[in-house]
């Protein structure tokens, strides 16, 4: 048997295959960025672009996992919609993969500057880096083009002060702050109304509102990002709300079962063993889901794992 022959020819294989993934890699990561390119001309208002570069992009990394470039994009792509944890990650294993990677370093550093504003911010306001959005300023009634410059400026102060209330923002627990950003939600989304009156006004006088209408979409998107954040933190309250009516009630179950109670007393606790892991399941469910929208479920863990312990103890209170 000729070994030498033998090695030549799954040598061969070898690198057939690694010709091939990269092959694959070439064609994912230029459809990735194709998707980008698209979407950064949307200002990323079209999500479905978004998610088809991130499929790209992650489908790139399995076919060649030492190159960092998909990595920078996917961080790229989490740090636009402020999920910084994320982008860090993937940076972090981009620099991991080349130290000198300029892309990787440059947005590392943007997200360090905003974290930092952000938790200044967090100083000034205990917790909140908003304030409440200003109603439309009430111009003197003009027309023509000096209402289309109007309404431009207009324009461009809203993006620019929405985005200078946003900063750092973050889905919530706390009702208190969940109040404030419906608030400022509610302001946007008025104002929001206002200037597309205002756009639809100028498109009957004759104006081409082409120009007006992507900056406008700028607008839109961070009212599409502050409805989202208003969502998943009622979301997140709800279920931090229900995790705990749970737990209170286990616990005082277990409170009777230490207290060694009648027979019958304990059958009918014994009874709603099951629905309770039925329950258990659910409410594991629902943060899966949570963690699956891109949140970071630590903080409603805490909650969850006193609820867990809690059932555990009733199942061997239980059993003895």
């Amino acid at each position: 048997m000729d070994l030498s022959a033998l090695s030549k020819i799954s040598s061969k294989k070898t690198q057939n295959m690694q010709d091939e993934r990269q092959k694959r890699f070439d064609r994912l990561y230029r459809m990735g960025a194709e998707y980008l390119k698209r979407a950064k001309k949307t200002d990323f208002s079209d999500r479905s672009l978004v998610k088809k570069a991130g499929i790209c992009f992650s489908q790139a990394i399995e076919n060649n996992r030492r190159d960092p470039r998909p990595l920078v994009k996917l961080g790229y792509i989490s740090t636009v919609f402020r999920d910084t944890k994320l982008a860090t990650r993937y940076l972090n294993e981009a620099l991991r993969l080349d130290p000198e990677n300029k892309d990787a370093k440059k947005l590392l550093a943007h997200i360090e500057k905003q974290s930092t504003q952000a938790i200044k911010n967090l100083k000034k306001d205990k917790g909140l880096s908003l304030q409440k959005v200003q109603k439309l300023s009430e111009a003197a009634p003009v027309t023509g083009k000096a209402f289309y410059l109007q309404t431009q400026e207009l324009i461009l102060t809203q993006i620019r002060e929405s985005f200078e209330r946003m900063q750092g923002i973050q889905p919530t627990l706390v009702p208190i702050n969940l109040q404030k950003f419906e608030e400022i939600h509610q302001q946007l989304e008025t104002n929001y109304e206002e200037l597309n009156q205002k756009l639809d006004q100028l498109e009957e006088e004759g104006f081409d509102i082409e120009p007006l209408e992507r900056d406008f979409q700028k607008l839109e998107v961070n009212l599409n990002l502050m409805e989202d954040t208003c969502k998943l933190s009622r979301k997140m309250i709800a279920l931090k709300k229900s995790i705990q009516e749970e737990t209170s009630k286990v616990q005082d179950w277990n409170q009777v079962l230490e207290m060694h109670p009648a027979p019958e007393k304990k059958a009918e606790i014994d009874s709603h063993f099951d629905e309770m892991m039925d329950r258990s399941d659910e409410l594991a469910d629902e943060l899966d889901e949570l963690e699956g929208s891109g949140f970071d479920i630590q903080a409603l863990m805490k909650y969850y794992n006193q609820f867990s312990a809690a059932c555990h103890r009733l199942e061997k209170l239980l059993e003895d």
